[in-house]
C-alpha cells in the first residue's frame, strides 16, 4: 500500500465511523499521546530486560502516530504523498556540510551540559 492509499482508506473508515468529526486539537491531544508512548518504548529499549519486546512495540507506536498524522492531514485537506515527494526532492538538496552543522551541535550542547554540571558542582558541598 503506497502513501496515497492509505491516507485514503484512513479518510473512508474515518467517514464510515465517524471520527472525521474530531477537532484538529483532539487530533493534536492523540497525536501527543502516541508520541508519548513512542518515547517511552524507545527509553525502554535501553532501561529493561525485556529489549525485544520494546524493539517491536516501537513499530507499532510509529505506525499510530503515523496513522493520527494521517487523520491530521485529512482533517485539513493535506496530500501526505505529494508533500512527501516535495520533501525527498529538497532533502536530496540540501548542502553536505550537514555533518559541520551536526558537530556544531554537539559542540554547544556539550559545553552547555558541562556549564550546567560545573553549576550544579559550584552549589554542591565541598567533600
Amino acid at each position: 500500500m503506497d502513501l496515497r492509499e492509505f491516507q485514503d482508506r484512513i479518510r473512508d473508515i474515518d467517514h464510515t465511523t465517524g471520527w472525521d468529526r474530531l477537532s484538529g486539537l483532539q487530533l493534536i491531544a492523540r497525536l501527543t499521546e502516541e508520541m508519548g508512548e513512542l518515547a517511552q518504548s524507545v527509553n525502554r529499549v535501553y532501561m529493561d530486560r525485556d529489549r525485544e519486546a520494546h524493539m517491536e512495540n516501537i513499530g507499532v507506536e510509529l505506525a499510530d502516530c503515523l496513522w493520527v498524522i494521517t487523520k491530521l492531514a485529512n482533517k485539513y485537506g493535506v496530500d501526505l504523498d505529494s508533500q512527501a515527494v516535495r520533501l525527498v526532492e529538497n532533502a536530496s538538496k540540501w548542502s553536505e556540510d550537514t555533518s559541520a552543522h551536526l558537530e556544531n551541535g554537539l559542540r554547544n550542547l556539550r559545553d552547555e551540559i558541562g556549564s550546567v554540571l560545573g553549576e550544579e558542582n559550584d552549589r554542591l558541598p565541598a567533600g
